[in-house]
């Protein structure tokens, strides 16, 4: 069995990255696949979303720049099904270890095939900044998912990201495709919603996931009890979307595993 690896990346703040690794993780999770998430900013916004305290002594970093056993680092939560690799505070130091290291941009993409046979799904979410952290999560992936906010300004956002990857590609770095778009309505109104939603489809055409994340007040209810949207609420709005997307996101896969 080989999992197929996804990074959620947009360098934009706000862009709702975690909510949707966190959801989409959680959701397929639910539908009996294994999956593992990778909570790669040192934020730990993503392990906090789980329930989950950030680690504040040594975590994470110590599998990145040591030969500390990647399994040590993988814990349950209380989502059947899906287990975390939590942030930690040294994930900021690591940065200048991996990029001092004899490709050290491939060190995530090694540790994590030491996991690959245990998990059908692999989800990273990455930090909000195109670092060193992002470079190991984009090549170590099969594939990344672009969550888009259809407001002013966002598609720049997505504009440099795809310009990101592609320039990894040329440089025979990173072979990672673009799985989708994510789109979530934005705080401008119906008409920016739908200009913005047009453009992007007309530009991306099927590379646009069908399934759009509504505005939610559950999605920061969820956030405060610490447990994904999808289980805690599901019958909720924003649940609802992002079970749409699981069987999206699950019905494509099989084509970024064999673009690999």
């Amino acid at each position: 069995m080989t999992a197929l690896i996804t990074s959620f990346v947009n360098p934009k703040g706000g862009s709702g990255k975690t909510v949707a690794a966190v959801n989409l993780a959680a959701g397929i999770a639910d539908l009996a696949y294994k999956v593992l998430l990778v909570d790669l900013d040192a934020h730990a916004s993503a392990s906090l979303a789980l329930g989950l305290k950030k680690d504040p002594k040594l975590g994470f970093a110590g599998a990145l720049i040591a030969d500390d056993d990647i399994y040590d680092f993988v814990e349950k939560t209380a989502n059947t099904n899906l287990d975390v690799i939590k942030a930690s505070d040294d994930l900021v130091a690591v940065q200048v270890a991996l990029y001092n290291q004899k490709e050290g941009f491939l060190t995530l993409k090694r540790k994590l095939d030491v996991l690959n046979k245990n998990y059908d799904y692999i989800f990273i979410d990455c930090p909000s900044t195109f670092d060193v952290l992002t470079l190991n999560a984009l090549c170590a992936s099969h594939a990344f998912i672009v969550p888009l906010p259809c407001e002013y300004y966002s598609t720049s956002a997505l504009s440099t990201v795809v310009e990101y990857v592609n320039s990894l590609e040329e440089k025979g770095l990173c072979h990672a495709v673009l799985a989708g778009i994510l789109r979530s309505y934005g705080s401008n109104g119906e008409s920016v919603l739908n200009e913005i939603q047009n453009e992007v489809v007309r530009i991306f055409r099927k590379n646009v996931f069908k399934a759009i994340i509504p505005e939610d007040k559950s999605l920061d209810e969820s956030i405060i009890l610490g447990r994904p949207l999808v289980t805690a609420m599901p019958d909720s709005p924003a649940a609802k979307a992002f079970r749409k997307l699981c069987s999206e996101f699950i019905y494509k896969s099989p084509f970024w595993l064999r673009h690999n």
